[in-house]
């Protein structure tokens, strides 16, 4: 049974392997995979979002991506997710665990076809904790819970609600002393280590802004969550305690604006079907039946609709951006540039552009909670844009002839109505239109340089001078004299002392005591 688990990930894996759609999220789990490869261990980069921490998104993931390349870490990590989910099954409803370890066997690469690698590596370590956990192994849970924390802070999430189930309920049921203060150690030990690994991640490098999540999203939990608890037995108490945790955590996602947002629904889409299977094949087959299909469509559908998606679609291919590529490089030949692309559905211009010039975005959707708001619903207006681009910077702007972003909509559609004066347009191919921004409009201190985890300026002299780039606790000034304070969201504010003459200053990111403590301000003498 687990081999045939393991064989069904791997032959889903295989046929990834020979297809390779370009989904959205595969994009990210590109640009740092390559961000390693390049530059290695990066607090900061300037790549996206006006500079932005890099390790809260996943400690483990950048390394293992690198060395290996995204798709084998998603393969590995699915056929990984597999045997651990068939094993569990296997031990707690023996043989007749076949149908819930197959069906998981096709759900462990629904991570993989949809991109999200990352989630993928951290919900395989998380089911290796949940198995130590079941064998009633602490200090081997433990170990792997915190890997899952650190490979993914929503599955690291997931894997300490997981282990909450077991703890409550092992007390409630009425089980054996010895065997069940065993297994309330391991549960204990597991909830412990994933939520600590988690949590420290998320203070020491959060993530800013919130994670989007529609009522049509949301919508779905408590509806299954609801159907799964009535159709499951009485004695299910472990899932069933699962299942209560599981809503509640949705519902806090949902009522509160916070990084997990949208994400939480992965938990239930992925394994209300398997865990479903386990619990009521043999003894509930018409309800299994009757759920198979909306159960199938909740974990597929999203999945699918990427991948159909990214076929076909030329924006997710180099060549796409090889000509606005070579126009921006030359047009950054005097000094940094920041480029502003309305994103694309499939959001490739996050690895094929941004590795090379710094983007106003990138593909992060927390990051961009914020213009949520403005950028939708027929509320971005001229004079709100031309702030927005002047408060980050941006010098350029392209618009591609591709499907967008839905939060892009508007924006393409204000700029190709001409009625942006500060806007000029200097270039222009079949696939794009690229638009100088007024530097009249500019209101920052020109930079000289943008490196990987930071940057240099010249300033003549004393003074204040605005930084159009987004400040961090971890930044600091290695070169020069003055001090960096944040101004706002997205800008820093450089205090050079008076008595000082023209100067080169230089900024990087570097892991410090101050950094974790955030502190509010970074001087050179400090």
């Amino acid at each position: 049974m687990i081999l045939l688990a393991a064989g069904l990930a791997a032959a889903l894996s295989g046929i990834y392997l020979l297809w390779q759609p370009q989904t959205l999220d595969l994009s990210a789990q590109v640009f740092r995979a390559d961000l390693w490869s390049q530059y290695g261990w990066v607090i900061y980069n300037d790549a996206w979002y006006d500079g932005h921490t890099v390790p809260g998104y996943s400690l483990l993931y950048p390394p293992l991506g690198s060395l290996f390349g995204p798709v084998a870490v998603g393969i590995a990590s699915a056929i990984v997710a597999a045997v651990a989910f068939a094993a569990i099954g296997f031990r707690a409803y023996g043989e007749r665990a076949w149908l819930g370890a197959l069906w998981f066997g096709l759900a462990s690469t629904v991570s993989l076809w949809g991109g999200r690698i990352t989630f993928g590596l951290g919900l395989a370590l998380g089911l290796l904790a949940v198995l130590a956990l079941q064998r009633r192994r602490p200090f081997a849970g433990a170990l792997a819970a915190v890997a899952a924390g650190l490979a993914s802070p929503v599955a690291g999430l997931f894997t300490a609600l997981a282990a909450a189930s077991v703890l409550i309920a092992a007390r409630l049921q009425p089980v054996a002393a010895p065997s069940r203060r065993r297994l309330v150690r391991a549960a204990l030990a597991v909830m412990v280590a994933a939520g600590t690994a988690t949590v420290l991640l998320a203070l020491a490098f959060p993530t800013t802004g919130f994670q989007p999540f529609s009522t049509d999203t949301f919508v779905w939990i408590p509806v299954f969550c609801a159907v799964c608890f009535a159709a499951l037995p009485v004695g299910e108490t472990t899932l069933r305690v699962g299942i209560v945790l599981y809503a509640l955590l949705a519902i806090l996602a949902f009522s509160i604006a916070t990084p997990l947002g949208s994400n939480a629904i992965r938990l239930g889409a992925t394994f209300a079907g398997p865990v479903m299977a386990l619990a009521l094949y043999r003894r509930r087959p018409v309800v299994l039946l009757l759920l198979a299909a909306p159960l199938l469509w909740w974990q597929w559908a999203a999945t699918v609709k990427d991948v159909e998606a990214a076929s076909g679609d030329p924006s997710t291919e180099a060549a796409y951006y090889a000509p606005l590529l070579a126009e921006l490089e030359e047009r950054s030949a005097a000094g940094p540039i920041r480029v502003e692309i309305p994103p694309t559905r499939s959001r490739w211009e996050a690895v094929y552009i941004g590795e090379h010039v710094p983007l106003a975005r990138g593909w992060l959707r927390q990051m961009e909670s914020e213009d949520l708001h403005r950028f939708t619903d027929g509320r971005l207006t001229p004079a709100a844009y031309a702030k927005w681009l002047r408060g980050h910077g941006v010098g350029y702007v392209a618009v591609p002839d591709a499907e967008l972003d839905f939060l892009a909509e508007d924006e393409a559609a204000l700029i190709r109505s001409g009625r942006l004066p500060y806007l000029h347009e200097v270039w222009s191919n079949d696939d794009w239109v690229l638009w100088r921004v007024d530097p009249a409009d500019q209101q920052s201190v020109p930079l000289d340089s943008v490196e990987p985890d930071g940057y240099t300026l010249t300033v003549p002299g004393p003074g204040r001078y605005l930084i159009r780039m987004r400040y961090s606790p971890y930044l600091g000034i290695v070169a020069g004299e003055g001090c960096l304070e944040p101004q706002g969201a997205d800008s820093t504010l450089l205090t050079v002392p008076d008595g000082t003459g023209p100067q080169r200053i230089e900024v990087r990111a570097s892991l410090t005591l101050g950094g974790l403590l955030r502190r509010e301000s970074s001087c050179s003498r400090d």
